[in-house]
Formats: C-alpha cells, sequence, structure tokens
C-alpha cells in the first residue's frame, strides 16, 4: 500500500480523501496507518507545510525517493526474527 501511495503522489499533489476513493479505504485508515507515518519517515511532502491542517492539503511524494526500493512493509517488521524462510522445496535437516 505504501509503494502504491508514493506512486499515486509521484507526479501530483493528492488529497487523503482523493487517496481514500482511489484505494477504497476510509480517509481515517489512509491518515493513520499510512500518510503520518509516510510524512514522519519523510517519503511524503505536504502541500501547505506551514499550515497542517490546511482544508486543502494534499501530499507528494519526495523527489529524492526510489520507489522501487520503497517496501509495503514497515520498518519494524523487517527484522531478522521476523523473517520468513518461503524458499521452496522446504530445506529438510541433515541427519
Amino acid at each position: 500500500m505504501r509503494n502504491t501511495i508514493l506512486k499515486l503522489c509521484s507526479e501530483r499533489y493528492l488529497t487523503v480523501k482523493r487517496l481514500a476513493e482511489i484505494l477504497n479505504r476510509s480517509s481515517e485508515t489512509i491518515r493513520t496507518h499510512f500518510i503520518n507515518p509516510m510524512l514522519s519517515e519523510k517519503l511524503l511532502e505536504l502541500k501547505y507545510p506551514d499550515e497542517p491542517t490546511h482544508p486543502q492539503q494534499a501530499y507528494r511524494t519526495l523527489l529524492s525517493q526510489n520507489i522501487s526500493q520503497i517496501s509495503d512493509t514497515p520498518s519494524y517488521a523487517r527484522s531478522p526474527e521476523n523473517i520468513v524462510d518461503t524458499s521452496y522445496p522446504p530445506a529438510t535437516p541433515e541427519p
């Protein structure tokens, strides 16, 4: 979802309402689970940075971001203990 938001916002500013419509999610879900964390991570920029609660606030991907390297998995979930080996066939233990 994060990668999709970054791609959508890469060419123009989009409001939370418009993102919610495109992604078929609630505005609150988009804002809470995606926009706010992505702003904190400096992945998105505000259209009106001096007025965070501007009625027409919108978001755009920061130009310095290489979208292909952005993961949809939050960084806390990418720690080694959370990585599952999905290789096939499964490794069989040595006798």
